[in-house]
């Protein structure tokens, strides 16, 4: 997995042409959260190359192409950018009530650290299930189980895999989510709780084109 590195005046600048579109859909998501997301996956680029033959990401946020259908895009309208960027609305909340419900009692709000977990569980998919059961979150404080898993990627042995994911990526990945977890606060200040552990998005029309407002060019 390439993951482009976060600097300052690069978030800026994705923050200043996308926070509109994103705050129009994102319901109880950080708007943060998502330019931290297209800033990592693409560097802000709306049609990048495939890099995974076969979960072909798509579009400024990187959505799998099955992901997509199963959302209700058909594959060619997923790569345009309104779409994109609703499927990965809609899966971000989904995937927030996911993680949520593996186990209530970690959490008692929605902090910064429990969105960059959601967000881990995109970057890692299937494997993320892997790292929950190896690191036992059950074991870590309430509120405390994304510095749980960080701690537990940042010490793997160089021979560990995450399911599909080897040392160095792994490695990528917790350097990536280190400075996340800094830039976030930059992005949308001070930590504070969302209201809800992600929210319900009806979904579109099969073919249809989210309308979001406009956005500038950078």
């Amino acid at each position: 997995m390439r993951l482009f590195a976060l600097n300052i005046p690069r978030l800026r600048a994705l923050n200043t042409k996308w926070r509109t579109a994103f705050t129009s859909l994102r319901t109880v998501i950080p708007p943060g959260l998502a330019i931290i997301h297209l800033a990592a996956l693409t560097n802000g680029e709306e049609n990048p190359p495939v890099q995974d033959a076969q979960v072909r990401p798509t579009g400024l946020m990187q959505i799998p192409q099955r992901t997509g259908k199963r959302l209700g895009f058909r594959t060619e309208d997923l790569a345009k950018t309104p779409n994109n960027i609703y499927a990965w609305c809609k899966l971000t909340n989904q995937d927030a009530r996911t993680l949520y419900n593996l186990d209530k009692t970690l959490w008692t709000k929605p902090t910064y650290d429990f969105w960059l977990t959601v967000h881990l569980l995109f970057l890692l998919n299937t494997s993320f299930s892997t790292l929950w059961e190896n690191a036992n979150p059950k074991t870590a404080n309430v509120d405390a189980v994304f510095t749980l898993l960080l701690n537990y990627i940042t010490t793997m042995g160089k021979t560990e895999h995450i399911g599909q994911f080897g040392y160095r990526d792994m490695q990528a990945i917790a350097k990536h989510l280190t400075s996340a977890q800094r830039f976030l606060k930059v992005l949308d200040g001070p930590d504070h709780a969302t209201i809800a552990f992600g929210a319900e998005m009806s979904v579109p029309s099969r073919g249809s084109t989210m309308i979001i407002l406009q956005t500038s060019t950078v």
